[in-house]
């Protein structure tokens, strides 16, 4: 199985590997990455650049999700297409918004926490 790793808003790859390694050890193939602009999202000016007629950068991410997906996929190693997508805080919205457009994506994880 394969699993997609989207780190929460301002949190690096390299910061959200654990879980990762945690995966690896139970032998599921994982691939964690940046998200663009790192989280800090700006929901009214993304309805600005929308209407502007432009993409804004939180359907992109959501795009990255698929991408990554698919990327998956591909690998001879991810028996049956078996794919599900982990997300923390905002990577758990683009996780699943991502498997709501691809019912090909076997499952969803949100993560929400309250760091102290």
């Amino acid at each position: 199985m394969g699993i997609v790793l989207l780190p929460g808003a301002g949190v690096t790859k390299e910061e959200d590997h654990g879980l990762a390694f945690k995966l690896s050890k139970m032998e599921y193939a994982s691939l964690l990455f940046d998200q663009r602009n790192l989280g800090v999202i700006d929901p009214n000016k993304d309805l600005e650049i929308f209407k502007e007629g432009t993409e804004p950068i939180e359907y992109k991410m959501v795009y990255d999700a698929l991408k990554a997906v698919d990327l998956l996929r591909d690998r001879p190693e991810i028996i049956d297409d078996k794919i599900a997508i982990i997300g923390s805080t905002n990577g758990g919205r683009f996780a699943i918004i991502a498997t709501s457009i691809d019912p090909s994506i076997k499952g969803v994880v949100g993560i929400s926490y309250r760091r102290v």
